[in-house]
C-alpha cells in the first residue's frame, strides 16, 4: 500500500510542480532497458519450455556505458526526488494580520522665548572737561550705568521729494 501512496505522491508533486508545460509530456513508465554502447549486439536468453522453473538470470555485460542511454532514467529519478522534497516540505505559513496603529499626533512646537538682551553697565573713570573759560576735573563715577552698544549716527541732510530734509542725532538701529 506505502509504495503505490509513494507513486502517486511523487507523480502528483511532479505535475504540480512543473506545471502545464510538462503535463502533457508522457512519463516513462516501463522497465529500464539494459545499458549498451550504441551498435553492440544485444544478447537474445532463450525462452525455457513451459512449466520449467527458471531462476533469475543475471543482467548482461555491457561493454560500456553512453550518456545518452542514461539520461531517460535520470530525468525518471530527478522528477521523483523533486516530488518527495515537495511532499517533505512543510505549507508556507498564512502571513500574519497587519494591524493598523493610530499614531499620536506630534506635540505641538512651542518656539522658545527670545533671549534677554545682554546688558553691560560701566564706569567712567576721572577726566578734564572744559567749562565756560576753564578746564574742571571731573572725578569717576560710583555709580554703574548702562552702556549703549547701539552705533551712534550724527544727524544729517537727506534729499527726500525734492527738498533737503534733516534728520536728526541718532542710535543707528533705530
Amino acid at each position: 500500500m506505502f509504495p503505490i501512496r509513494l507513486a502517486l505522491a511523487a507523480t502528483a508533486g511532479v505535475l504540480t510542480l512543473s506545471g502545464p508545460s510538462f503535463a502533457g509530456q508522457p512519463v516513462d513508465l516501463m522497465a529500464p532497458t539494459p545499458l549498451l554502447p550504441p551498435g553492440a549486439p544485444i544478447q537474445q536468453v532463450p525462452r525455457p519450455p513451459a512449466g520449467v522453473a527458471v531462476a533469475p538470470s543475471a543482467t548482461p555485460e555491457s561493454m560500456g556505458s553512453s550518456y545518452l542511454s542514461a539520461v531517460p532514467y535520470l530525468t525518471a529519478l530527478m522528477a521523483v526526488s523533486m516530488a518527495l522534497a515537495a511532499a517533505e516540505e512543510p505549507p508556507p505559513a498564512p502571513p500574519t494580520p497587519m494591524v493598523a496603529q493610530a499614531v499620536p499626533p506630534p506635540p505641538a512646537v512651542v518656539p522658545a522665548p527670545p533671549p534677554e538682551p545682554m546688558i553691560t553697565k560701566a564706569l567712567l573713570p576721572g577726566h578734564w572737561q572744559l567749562g565756560s573759560w576753564q578746564y574742571h576735573w571731573v572725578p569717576p563715577e560710583t555709580q554703574l550705568r548702562t552702556v549703549e552698544t547701539h552705533q551712534w549716527v550724527q544727524g544729517h541732510y537727506v534729499w527726500l521729494g525734492g527738498v533737503w530734509n534733516w534728520v536728526p542725532s541718532h542710535y543707528g538701529d533705530e
